[in-house]
């Protein structure tokens, strides 16, 4: 398994009721982009081969907040042989309360790798194997490269939609994940020249709710093509010669 998830969560929140969750939607979801920035870091190094588990079946790493407990377990996942190992920490210095609606991206990071080192990095100390160096290096190297990347994360959707008879013209649907959200971008290149980059949709609060706004894409001309999301009845219309963004809400029938 080359491939680790890190998450941070809590039990104390777990029986807010739902119009708070509703309510607080950005808070919840705003350290997401640090939990897979670090995860992506220290996959890394696992395919590198410089840090292995002891048990190969560990594919991800819950730390829980929670009021008393302290201790991890074990648990198998998804009815497969994969395991998620789950630890239960508390911490007196450590507000999550607070964490959670702050959304100033240097100060929760700060708050973030706090956690890290004093609950992660003695966990992995256990469950990894390291063949050169400390894991304590490990994850400073993998914080380090979430601050070198703005703490935010780009991830890439998927390219021109099949439609397009030119070849030489390529599309990239792109989300930029931050602490307050992420944000829908499109950039269009001929020729391997990027001809525009516009912002389409701002803030989308989580991450994974970005299906509920992105539906089907199309060529409708060799330079136009159209975004149509019948979930929010949201509808983009790209002019790929000029970057403009047209978008409107289709009546309905």
């Amino acid at each position: 398994m080359s491939h680790i998830t890190i998450r941070l969560d809590s039990r104390v929140n777990a029986q807010r009721d739902r119009n708070w969750a509703k309510k607080h939607i950005t808070a919840v979801h705003s350290s997401y982009v640090f939990e897979e920035l670090l995860s992506r870091a220290l996959s890394r190094f696992m395919e590198s081969g410089d840090i292995r588990f002891r048990d190969l079946d560990v594919i991800g790493i819950n730390l829980i907040y929670a009021e008393t407990h302290h201790t991890y377990n074990i648990h198998t996942f998804d009815d497969t042989h994969h395991q998620r190992v789950t630890h239960e920490f508390t911490h007196e210095t450590f507000d999550y309360e607070t964490y959670v609606m702050m959304l100033e991206e240097k100060e929760k990071f700060h708050q973030f790798a706090m956690v890290i080192r004093d609950v992660l990095v003695p966990l992995l100390d256990e469950q990894m194997i390291s063949t050169e160096r400390p894991i304590s290096d490990i994850i400073e190297h993998c914080l380090k490269q979430i601050e070198m990347n703005d703490y935010k994360l780009v991830v890439l959707l998927n390219k021109t939609p099949k439609a397009n008879k030119k070849r030489n013209q390529i599309v990239l649907f792109k989300l930029i994940v931050s602490v307050t959200g992420a944000t829908f971008w499109i950039e269009g290149y001929e020729k391997g020249i990027r001809l525009f980059h516009t912002k389409v949709i701002e803030e989308i609060a989580s991450f994974n709710a970005f299906s509920l706004y992105f539906g089907t894409s199309r060529w409708e001309s060799d330079d136009v093509f159209v975004i149509q999301s019948d979930v929010r009845n949201w509808n983009a219309r790209i002019d790929f010669r000029s970057g403009d963004i047209d978008i409107y809400k289709r009546a309905r029938v």
